[in-house]
């Protein structure tokens, strides 16, 4: 960045990952050097950095530089940190735990627009399984989806396919208070409902893109509706469809470069600037 910018950085990584811990202060401090304005945004497992105690005993390699050292030179630097308040709340926090390099504590509506009015914006995620990412919207390697839609399949290898919502779809709807699947044993048509979902703003359909029959259905997300927000891929399947017209249908099923250029300009489409993750997000 040649004039005067911002960086965002977002850490979801946390104490039982410290090889992931150091290279974000250390980023943030190089782009304040260069006098650009940088802020740290710290979620899920990341707020625990920004707790009293944590970072003193924690470094990236044994016998490297400890992380609370990391973060005062990030600081001294003019970095801004700050953590998200859901994340404070998943992990049984108050503001008076944190250690006095921390900014303040903000909520999902900060975190987007500090995004998108970042010039650059890094992300440090949890490691586990192989996940692409557009916009701060996860996509799981192996799954497949269907993009005007806003959902994805995984192939069971028996015949049935589990379908959810995408990261970018349950960011479009926020905190999901109700998902209402359909019956076992009803057979469903391509771009018919398999799922009626209702959150603070939104009322609505999930699609499926594949005509056949509903074998099963998540109670899990029927009880606790923000599993679709907290774990979209993992334990937010919706159905399981065994599918009727496969070989007929799938042709608009996408995976890896071509979801991701379809959800980019989908987001484009939308107006969405990035996927927000404040409640936690695990796969």
């Amino acid at each position: 960045m040649d004039e005067e910018g911002k960086m965002t950085i977002f850490v979801t990584s946390g104490p039982e990952t410290p090889q992931r811990c150091a290279t974000p202060f250390y980023m943030a401090n190089i782009a304040a050097a260069m006098d650009n304005e940088a802020e740290m945004i710290f979620q899920i497992d990341g707020v625990l950095l920004m707790k009293k105690g944590i970072a003193e005993g924690l470094v990236a390699k044994e016998g490297g530089k400890r992380i609370i050292d990391f973060i005062k030179e990030a600081k001294e630097a003019g970095v801004e940190m700050r953590v998200c308040s859901a994340a404070l709340q998943l992990h049984d926090m108050s503001e008076d735990d944190l250690i006095e390099e921390c900014d303040g504590v903000i909520g999902a509506a900060y975190m987007v627009d500090v995004g998108m009015d970042s010039a650059m914006v890094l992300n440090y995620w949890i490691s586990g399984g192989t996940m692409a990412e557009v916009n701060n919207c996860l996509l799981p390697d192996e799954l497949k989806y269907h993009i005007e839609f806003n959902v994805w399949l995984r192939d069971n290898g028996d015949g049935s396919y589990d379908m959810g919502m995408t990261d970018i779809a349950q960011t479009m709807a926020g905190s999901v208070i109700h998902c209402r699947p359909k019956s076992v044993g009803k057979k469903v048509k391509k771009g018919k409902s398999v799922a009626t979902v209702e959150s603070g703003k939104w009322v609505g359909p999930v699609k499926t893109p594949l005509t056949g029959e509903i074998m099963a259905c998540n109670d899990e997300v029927e009880s606790d509706a923000t599993i679709l927000n907290k774990s979209p891929y993992k334990q937010g399947w919706i159905v399981r469809i065994k599918p009727s017209d496969l070989d007929g249908e799938q042709g608009e099923l996408v995976s890896g470069d071509e979801a991701l250029e379809g959800f980019k300009s989908y987001m484009t489409e939308k107006e969405l600037g990035e996927c927000i993750h404040c409640e936690g997000f695990d796969g």
